[in-house]
């Protein structure tokens, strides 16, 4: 409790903290600055960052389509309302990285910037005061969460008609539906593995009850040689690398506390893992006959057997009760203090750049935390199958490999054919990063102790294991750093079908590798933050990566990536000053119609942390068909490799890309509502003509006005038995430009697997 005293102290600060940031240009307040791509304002770039975009024009109701659709107005939904003030962290954040107010940062406690967040809850309560309450409405205003810390903004339920006044008050940035998630679940699909079961010697204690406790992975992955014999360069004095005392939280769907693999790993105060769910009584035990997050957790554990392990139980579709994912992210930040976190689940809806769930994480990732999460098993389906919160840039995304084969060279590896698959819907940017093993046995609820589980439920946590060790290895590491040693050492996938960037990322994880890596690379290039109110367009900022995603191209446009075209790469050296050659090898590259040229292929990098820059441009010719253009760009000491980075563009045909198919969903039966349709240039006042063909039935003609950027095309006055279709059917959309085709697209409905 903040006493009065230090309230008025607080107050004090924030007013003059007003009256300087009032007198400041905005993109003062944070180092990493993003445009509105072209966009302009009096002749200058509009710049933001994740920090301070909700400083910029609101973007009103998001989301709210397809089963969010908000029909009958006197129900209630729930929804989140984000606020324009900033939450705390964010606060901090700015302070910290403003050496203009360097000495304020020194007076300002902690509960100042809590403060300063909840003034703007005291905002929206008077503005939300002033709206009427609908006499037809079927229940009261319910505030479910208050949130301040990673996300600032109220949970509530409200009638539906009260929505878009709402959307419309001062303090609010934008509104949101409260979506659902699900876990990551998948079936089995183990690949023949007659490496050695490696076991403690005789002389050694096991770090598990069971021998057979992850054996697979940890074989397949020589976790025994890192977790006892490896040099821990940390403390000398002490061999193998377990992770110890790094802080993971795991949030899933609840923990069997009494398992005993997971004894020790107990709160002695409580007798629970540390952590939290919705019993009021601190704790997270997992619902009945539901195994998820304990086999999640046991993952973790089998790499790094020597976390502090938290487990944050939250609510997934119909499932029982507990708390939400944005208030998992906010506690494991606040409360556990987490420097990794796993979010093995995802949500079927389309991957939105910007919602409560992907702000938290992207503030927390700023904050200092790896985050790592579980794409999904729908890669049967095709590309674009990539869920959020694992489509947010600067998570590490997981795809799942089988567990490994005999061959030491990884000759043996394979994907599974249900990883999700990128790229990323509308940003065409590469997902997942990197690929783990998904055939585990690991922790399971009731007498048996252990199971067999898989899916990329199973191959984020190891790839979450294998951070806690880095940062025990290297406690000063960054998220960015991090990732970049997974994604940088690498092992390619063998087999052609899976060694496409957007199936399985950078290649197989290879810890070892990663752990004795004294040189990581890193790109920087655009990722959306948000959107542009006017015309729904996203917005972006510079972030760096590990990747180079150049998005796509429209081959009919002499091959011009714009600004996409030169992405920067970043060589960080850790060890003595040397020069570095660099390379790139192309996998799919049809009609050699693309190059990938560098201003310098040899660089000198000066010793202990120096650093040094080049930039890869990327040139699509004339001759290029649809499709992918990938591969990898290399850097090397001398004859050894030191880093690998992958690199895609896609090639489209079209001045308009449908971004969105809204559909409404009854088991299997669909029904196309409207499609957005997003072009590349200013169509204002043209008018296209759209043909749609639905499953086996006729085609059906609109006539469209494409705005510039974005259009919702309606398709509520087709009869509704012509836009019905089930599943293994497709849309086909012709759109023209008077006889012109511009476009053409194919939308197959999936039903996500988690």
């Amino acid at each position: 409790m903040i006493t009065s005293k230090r309230k008025i102290i607080a107050y004090l600060l924030i007013f003059v903290l007003t009256i300087i940031y009032s007198l400041m240009p905005i993109t003062a307040m944070a180092e990493n600055t993003y445009s509105y791509g072209d966009t302009q304002e009096n002749g200058e770039f509009i710049e933001h960052s994740i920090l301070t975009v909700t400083q910029g024009e609101p973007i009103g109701m998001q989301g709210f389509y397809g089963n969010y659709e908000i029909i009958y107005l006197d129900e209630l939904v729930e929804i989140y309302v984000m606020f324009v003030t900033p939450p705390a962290v964010v606060l901090r954040l700015i302070q910290e990285r403003d050496n203009s107010m360097e000495s304020m940062v020194q007076t300002l406690i902690e509960d100042s910037f809590v403060e300063q967040s909840l003034l703007g809850h005291a905002v929206f309560q008077q503005q939300l005061a002033g709206i009427p309450m609908p006499l037809s409405a079927t229940g009261e205003i319910e505030i479910i969460t208050e949130y301040y810390w990673l996300f600032n903004g109220w949970l509530m339920r409200v009638p539906g008609s009260m929505v878009e006044m709402i959307a419309e008050l001062p303090e609010v940035f934008g509104v949101f539906p409260n979506v659902e998630f699900f876990p990551a679940y998948a079936e089995l699909e183990f690949a023949e593995f007659s490496q050695t079961h490696i076991v403690a010697t005789n002389d050694e204690d096991s770090f598990f009850i069971d021998d057979d406790f992850m054996w697979q992975p940890r074989g397949y992955l020589g976790m025994e040689n890192i977790n006892r014999r490896m040099p821990n360069p940390n403390n000398p004095a002490r061999s193998g690398i377990t992770g110890r005392d790094v802080r993971v939280a795991v949030i899933d769907s609840g923990i069997q506390h009494d398992h005993p693999e997971f004894i020790r790993f107990q709160n002695p105060t409580t007798g629970y893992i540390r952590g939290r769910g919705d019993a009021g009584d601190g704790s997270n035990v997992h619902p009945s006959g539901d195994g998820h997050g304990t086999s999640v957790s046991g993952a973790v554990i089998g790499i790094a057997p020597n976390v502090e392990l938290w487990h944050y139980r939250i609510s997934f579709g119909d499932g029982p009760g507990g708390i939400s994912p944005v208030e998992a992210v906010q506690a494991a930040h606040q409360e556990a203090d987490a420097q990794v976190i796993n979010m093995s689940f995802g949500t079927t809806t389309i991957n939105h750049p910007f919602s409560p769930l992907s702000y938290a994480v992207q503030v927390v990732i700023e904050a200092g935390v790896v985050v790592v999460a579980a794409p999904g098993n729908s890669g049967e389906h095709g590309q674009f199958t990539v869920a959020s919160p694992a489509s947010i840039p600067g998570v590490i995304t997981v795809g799942a490999g089988n567990a490994g084969g005999p061959s030491p060279d990884g000759s043996d590896d394979t994907m599974r054919a249900t990883s999700s698959r990128g790229p990323v819907a509308r940003t065409f940017h590469i997902k997942p990063d990197i690929t783990a093993p998904s055939g585990v046995r690991t922790a399971d609820i009731g007498s048996d102790y252990v199971d067999d589980a898989g899916g990329t439920s199973h191959s984020s946590p190891i790839i979450a294991g294998v951070a806690a060790l880095i940062l025990e290895a290297f406690p000063d590491a960054t998220p960015d750093e991090v990732k970049a040693r997974i994604m940088n050492t690498a092992r390619p996938m063998p087999r052609a079908e899976a060694n496409s960037v957007f199936i399985s990322g950078a290649g197989f994880v290879q810890p070892y590798a990663a752990l004795t890596a004294n040189t990581f690379v890193t790109t920087t290039h655009q990722v959306p933050i948000s959107v542009n109110p006017n015309n729904n367009d996203f917005i972006f900022e510079n972030r760096t990566m590990s990747s180079l995603s150049f998005g796509w191209v429209d081959r009919r446009n002499n091959g011009t990536l714009g600004n996409r075209a030169t992405i920067p790469i970043t060589i960080t050296n850790r060890g003595a000053a040397r020069t570095f050659t660099i390379s790139h090898s192309f996998t799919n590259n049809p009609n050699n119609a693309a190059s990938l040229n560098f201003n310098n292929t040899s660089v000198f990098v000066p010793a202990t942390n120096g650093t040094a820059t080049i930039n890869a441009t990327m040139v699509i010719g004339n001759n290029a068909t649809l499709g992918n253009y990938e591969g990898f760009v290399e850097i090397r000491d001398g004859n050894t490799l030191v880093a690998r980075l992958p690199f895609a563009a896609v090639v489209i045909e079209g001045e308009v890309i449908i971004n969105t198919a809204n559909l409404s969903r009854n088991e299997n039966t669909f029904t196309l509502n409207s499609v957005n349709m997003h072009t590349t240039g200013d169509f204002q006042g043209r008018n296209f003509r759209v043909e749609t063909t639905v499953g086996a039935n006729a085609t059906i003609t609109n006539n469209i006005q494409i705005n510039a950027f974005n259009t919702l095309m309606p398709l509520g006055e087709i009869p509704a038995a012509t836009r019905t279709f089930t599943e293994g059917q497709h849309v086909q959309i012709l759109i023209y430009d008077g006889n012109t085709r511009v476009a053409r697209h194919i939308i197959r409905p999936i039903l996500f697997e988690f």
